[in-house]
C-alpha cells in the first residue's frame, strides 16, 4: 500500500502544482484520531521524510462528547512519538439551540473553517484528509438524496480549493476502508471509535447502514458508476480551467472579462462550467451557483443580467461579470438593497 499510496501523493502534488500554479513544501494532516486519518498520518510520515516536506497534524475538536478531549492527547501522543508537530483546534460553539439535522453541516463547516485559518497562520498550502473509498459512496448516496445533479454525484474529488492559496488533498480517496484498518494492524497501530460514526440519527450513518444493506454486484455497479461521472467532470473542469487561464481577465476577482467568441466555440456543458466558476468566483457566495442550459441560453441572449450575487453584461463583444455589492438593511421597506459597482466606465 505505501507505494500506491507515494504514487497518489505524488501524482496530486504535481497537478495541483500544474492546475493550480501551486507549491509548497509544508503539509498538514487532519487526523481525528479514527483508523482513516491514523493511517494517513503514518503515511503521509514516511512520504514526508523521503521527499523532504515537513508535516504538521491537526485535530478539531468539536467539544460534542466527553471522550473527545481524550482522543485528540491520543493523537498527540502519536504525533509526538514521532516528532510530528500537533495542534487542538477547539470548536467554540455558540449557545443557540441547533435544528435537528444541522448539527453534521455545522461541525462540517467549523471543522474547515478552523483547519484553513490554521493552514493560512502557518503558511500551509495543502490540508490531506483521510476521506477513503467507503466515504465516496456514503457521500454519493447522500448527495442522491438530496437531489444532487450530474457533477454532485461524482462524488468527492481527490483536490479541491479550500482558498485560493490552500488545497485540500484526499490521497486515500481510492483506498477502502478496510485496506487501511489492515494496514495499522500490520504495524501494530490502534485508533480511537467514535461513537457517533454508529449513530442512526445521523444522515451519513444511516446511509452507511443503507450502503451495507447492498450486495456486491449493486456495490461494483455504484463504483463504476461514481467513476465514470467522476472521469467526466474532471475532464469538464480541466477545459474550463484552460478556458479561463486563456480568455479571461480578473481583477481582484471582483470583476471578469472575457471573449464571447471564444467561449461560444466551447461545448455547452465546458460553457456552464466556465460561467459557474466565474459566477462562483465573483459573486462570493458560499456554494455554487447551478448553471442549467436555459440559463446559459438566457445569459448569452442577454435575458439573464443578475445571477449568483452578480451582474453580467456583454457589450463589444465581450461577456462581463462583476459584483454585485450589498448595502444595509432598508429597515422601512423590510428588505436588503443592492447595488452594483459602477464598473460600465472601465468596459467602454
Amino acid at each position: 500500500m505505501d507505494t500506491s499510496f507515494y504514487s497518489q501523493m505524488d501524482f496530486l502534488l504535481n497537478w495541483a502544482g500544474e492546475h493550480y500554479r501551486i507549491s509548497g513544501k509544508k503539509i498538514c494532516v487532519a487526523v481525528s484520531g479514527g483508523s482513516d486519518s491514523v493511517a494517513l498520518l503514518m503515511l503521509s510520515y514516511d512520504w514526508a521524510r523521503q521527499y523532504g516536506y515537513e508535516i504538521v497534524c491537526v485535530t478539531v475538536d468539536h467539544q460534542l462528547r466527553p471522550e473527545s478531549a481524550e482522543e485528540a492527547e491520543f493523537v498527540q501522543t502519536l504525533c509526538g512519538t514521532r516528532g510530528i508537530g500537533h495542534h487542538t483546534l477547539n470548536w467554540c460553539r455558540s449557545s443557540d439551540v441547533i435544528a435537528p439535522g444541522k448539527l453534521e453541516m455545522l461541525a462540517r463547516e467549523a471543522r474547515y473553517g478552523l483547519m484553513a485559518d490554521f493552514c493560512r497562520s502557518n503558511d500551509v498550502k495543502f490540508l490531506l484528509t483521510g476521506h477513503n473509498w467507503n466515504d465516496q459512496l456514503e457521500t454519493c448516496e447522500m448527495r442522491r438524496q438530496f437531489g444532487s445533479q450530474e457533477n454532485g454525484l461524482a462524488g468527492m474529488s481527490r483536490c479541491r480549493s479550500i482558498a485560493h492559496d490552500l488545497k485540500l488533498l484526499r490521497p486515500l480517496l481510492y483506498f477502502p476502508k478496510a485496506q487501511l484498518k489492515d494496514f495499522l494492524m500490520a504495524r501494530n497501530t490502534s485508533w480511537k471509535q467514535d461513537p457517533m460514526n454508529d449513530d442512526p440519527s445521523f444522515l451519513r450513518v444511516a446511509c452507511r447502514n443503507q450502503i451495507g444493506d447492498y450486495d456486491d454486484r449493486k456495490i461494483k455497479a455504484y463504483t463504476e458508476e461514481i467513476l465514470q461521472r467522476g472521469r467526466k467532470r474532471n475532464n469538464l473542469e480541466t477545459k474550463a480551467v484552460s478556458f479561463l487561464k486563456c480568455f479571461c481577465q480578473f481583477l481582484d476577482n471582483k470583476y471578469v472579462a472575457l471573449d464571447l467568441a471564444s467561449l461560444c466555440r466551447e461545448a455547452p456543458e465546458v460553457q456552464r462550467e466556465i460561467l459557474r466558476r466565474i459566477i462562483w468566483s465573483v459573486g462570493g457566495k458560499k456554494y455554487s451557483t447551478f448553471i442549467s442550459e436555459e440559463r446559459r441560453l438566457k445569459i448569452l441572449q442577454q435575458e439573464i443580467n443578475t445571477l449568483g450575487r452578480c451582474r453580467l453584461k456583454i457589450k463589444r463583444d465581450m461577456l462581463y461579470v462583476f459584483r454585485e455589492f450589498r448595502l444595509p438593511y432598508d429597515n422601512a421597506n423590510n428588505k436588503i438593497v443592492f447595488e452594483s459597482v459602477n464598473l460600465y466606465e472601465i468596459f467602454l
